[in-house]
């Protein structure tokens, strides 16, 4: 080992997190928050200072119910992983609706990133699930925000706290797309301050407590499998299914996908909808239905309520990214997999430009993803050095049709370290330096997550 190689840090408590900021922030030294290190970007690597893993601050609060409003909350520490929090509540017969789909990841990954999942479809990403939150901003002050009383005004938002004179910046101007988003900065006029926080990658402070909301699960959830012998015939079905049933959610894979899972080529579409025992036959066949309209070939033992085959759906769709990296490191190279998502009315044509600009590049890939979102994942597999030098090239090719078509660069993952050259392609150099300037005036010294979302050198030039 070496002095430049980082400590690591793993505090259980809000006392240590902070002990650990005060030490890091008088010696000015760069501290990167980890939480289960399941992302896709980078954004918990470092090279030097210190790693904060929020592995063992993992306790999970009581589970609250209100009957008025018919929902309820738990309050956890950021450690806490999707997969720990999904047990406690099946116990009590709730869910955490957002499902970000890496059970692995930990709560305070997942708001960080403002991440989603296959059900956000009809829940949307999990910014519209945090209620409060507790952090440390990066000199171990405490703050304390809850959901719906802080707002900007007048193009001006303001942050109190007990220990610091108020902090005020002017909102940012770049523009925000039209549909789901979790590159950089959130902001929207009359904003609440607690959207801030959720999404800026541990750029701007450390989250210590989340208060979720949750819901009853429901009665029944049908789900199924379709097939088709066309992408376009999946795709044409996607967008009937969204207008005429309820979806919470619609996934997509093409062709190679369905090779890579050993299955005959054509494309197929998972999908799950919650529905009532009295209600759950005649809705199973109305996708039937409406799918043989579209040219699928189905059969209604795809077609099922029972859990277990729920389960065998999800898992199917699973072992995709799992096949996937295993051919990548077969390959001997990284994989590079899109993060974009567009509008509606663009998605036809992002997925006419990936399916030609794909086919015509010769690399390996395989798309799937969330295509009720017009959120598909593109995932090149190249074998070679030059296929490799090409695939990076793909990638900004896609990436800049997504912005031309009113989307964005990265709709669930975050921005990280690797995705900065896309995000300027998105939101402009200008763009860059309204966040900039709002992470130097909330870390005045620049320690918190260094190279997240934007190159650190655009902080220190920051006024």
């Amino acid at each position: 080992m070496t002095d430049s190689l980082p400590r690591i840090e793993t505090p259980s408590s809000e006392q240590e997190v902070a002990q650990i900021l005060k030490e890091a922030n008088r010696a000015k030294t760069p501290v990167t928050v980890a939480g289960a290190k399941t992302g896709l970007t980078g954004a918990c690597t470092a090279d030097s200072g210190i790693i904060l893993s929020t592995e063992r601050f993992n306790q999970i609060g009581p589970v609250l119910w209100d009957d008025e409003r018919n929902s309820g909350s738990v309050t956890v520490e950021p450690g806490v992983t999707l997969k720990a929090l999904e047990a406690v509540l099946d116990m009590y017969g709730y869910f955490y609706p957002p499902d970000p789909g890496e059970k692995a990841a930990s709560i305070g990954g997942t708001a960080a990133t403002n991440a989603s999942g296959p059900r956000s479809l009809a829940y949307g990403p999990t910014r519209a699930w945090i209620r409060r939150v507790k952090l440390l901003l990066a000199d171990a002050t405490p703050i304390e925000i809850t959901r719906s009383k802080h707002f900007a005004q007048n193009g001006i938002l303001s942050m109190k706290t007990t220990s610091v004179k108020p902090v005020s910046f002017p909102l940012p101007t770049y523009c925000q797309p039209k549909t789901k988003n979790a590159a950089g900065y959130f902001w929207a006029p009359q904003m609440d301050l607690i959207d801030l926080f959720i999404g800026s990658e541990g750029t701007l402070g450390v989250f210590t407590e989340l208060e979720l909301e949750i819901r009853r699960q429901p009665e029944a959830v049908i789900s199924g499998m379709l097939f088709f012998k066309s992408e376009t015939d999946c795709f044409d079905f996607s967008v009937a299914a969204k207008k005429t049933l309820q979806p919470r959610t619609l996934e997509f894979f093409d062709g190679n996908s369905l090779k890579i899972l050993g299955d005959q080529p054509g494309a197929a579409l998972l999908f799950e909808q919650e529905t009532t025992k009295k209600t759950e036959a005649a809705l199973a066949q109305q996708w039937l239905a409406l799918a043989r309209a579209h040219g699928a070939i189905v059969s209604e033992e795809l077609i099922s309520s029972e859990p277990e085959d729920h389960q065998a759906f999800q898992q199917y769709r699973y072992q995709l990214p799992v096949r996937v990296n295993k051919q990548a490191a077969e390959n001997g190279f990284r994989k590079l997999g899109t993060d974009f998502a567009v509008p509606d009315e663009s998605a036809r044509a992002m997925f006419d430009f990936y399916r030609t600009e794909l086919l015509a590049s010769g690399i390996d890939y395989a798309l799937w993803g969330h295509i009720g979102e017009n959120h598909l994942h593109a995932n090149l597999l190249p074998k070679n050095k030059e296929q490799f030098d090409q695939s990076t090239k793909l990638y900004a090719t896609l990436a800049k049709k997504a912005v031309e078509l009113g989307g964005t660069v990265s709709a669930e993952h975050g921005i990280g370290k690797l995705r900065i050259p896309y995000l300027e392609m998105m939101v402009g150099a200008n763009g860059l330096k309204e966040m900039a300037r709002i992470k130097k005036l909330v870390d005045p010294g620049g320690i918190l997550n260094r190279g997240n979302i934007f190159p650190y050198e655009l902080f220190l030039s920051a006024v």
